[in-house]
């Protein structure tokens, strides 16, 4: 007569159904097939009653509990569907169930072991790893949604770089990802549009993530995240650069500190580098000069500065009250602005 294998003998969907056949230790029983079933399952509970009474530094489970579990999988894959999926859903809400029995049914098809991968108390971290590296994905899908999440098996689930697996777990709102976590689901966004706008929603981004995130996005997204946030700037933005005035002011307004840099330095014709250095400058006068130097209107001149320090550091330190002084440098032909930046930031002509 063959002899039940342990746990750890579940290991397939393919074999779910071999895998749970125990010896006959339970006898045989005239009874329905559906009432063997219920009847099991209130033995099951009552088990599982008398443990939690006697305490948790009691005897180990006995051998003869886990036959039973075993062979109540066996009859509860022998049921035709419609009496299945019942049994199947009250199991994955039962906290009294025998691990190893769910462990094993969570191996049958995705329609019939949804529930149990969802919701069931009883899963341990070790079985959902050991089931999600089984595959199929559809699987790690249901893992995801999990409202129990912890860090290693978040790890697990990011580790299997499955587009839908990581939507799942940005959606989750119960699962507590780390700040390394969200890194590692921003760096999968570069190549992957449909994780971006979960990101831009969700609770725990952090200003530098949102930082990074919004060189990544459209203009949409990016007015959600300036929504968010306040004083961003794309660390890592892939859009062109800018050709004309009104794409660098509007790279700006999108917290695109290095494309603003960029695009004044094609308009100008000076050196990146000085360009950084005039921004840099604590007084407003360099901003200024190579504002006219750029062509770009004294009119923006208030709402650009108000921006620029947002992602400059609050730099140049210019209050209200200095503007209409400012203002004079507009009158000055964009050469002789050029002139008088250099003299300032001591670079030759």
């Amino acid at each position: 007569m063959p002899h039940a294998r342990p746990a750890a003998a579940f290991p397939t969907a393919a074999t779910a159904r071999a895998e749970v056949r125990a010896p006959q230790a339970v006898p045989s029983s005239t009874l329905q097939p559906l009432t063997q079933v219920r009847t099991l399952l209130r033995l099951m509970q009552l088990n599982a009653m008398a443990r939690r009474l006697t305490g948790p530094n009691e005897t180990p489970t006995p051998a003869s509990h886990h036959t039973l579990a075993l062979r109540l999988g066996e009859l509860i894959l022998d049921l035709n569907d419609a009496d299945r999926f019942p049994i199947l859903t009250e199991l994955s809400r039962a906290d009294w169930a025998e691990p190893l029995l769910i462990a094993a049914l969570c191996r049958l098809p995705v329609e019939s072991s949804a529930a149990l991968i969802l919701h069931s108390p009883v899963l341990s971290t070790g079985s959902l790893r050991a089931l999600i590296a089984e595959g199929p994905e559809d699987k790690a899908i249901l893992a995801a949604r999990r409202p129990d999440l912890d860090a290693p098996l978040i790890g697990a689930l990011l580790d299997l770089n499955v587009p839908a697996v990581n939507l799942a777990l940005l959606n989750n709102g119960h699962a507590p990802l780390s700040t390394a976590h969200l890194d590692r689901l921003i760096a999968a966004a570069r190549d992957d549009i449909g994780l971006r706008s979960a990101l831009v929603r969700h609770p725990a981004l952090s200003h530098r993530q949102a930082c990074a995130l919004l060189g990544l996005v459209g203009p949409r997204l990016r007015d959600d995240l300036n929504g968010r946030f306040e004083g961003l700037y794309a660390t890592d933005f892939t859009a062109p650069v800018p050709v004309d005035e009104a794409q660098t002011l509007h790279r700006l307004q999108q917290g695109d500190f290095a494309g603003f840099c960029t695009g004044l330095a094609r308009a100008t014709g000076l050196e990146p580098g000085l360009i950084r250095r005039a921004l840099r400058e604590v007084s407003g006068v360099p901003l200024a000069l190579l504002l006219t130097v750029a062509g770009i209107d004294r009119a923006a001149f208030p709402t650009l500065l108000t921006r620029l320090q947002a992602v400059n550091d609050s730099r140049p330190r210019v209050a209200p009250a200095h503007w209409p002084w400012l203002r004079h440098i507009f009158d000055l032909t964009p050469d002789e602005a050029r002139a008088r930046l250099t003299a300032i930031l001591a670079v030759p002509t």
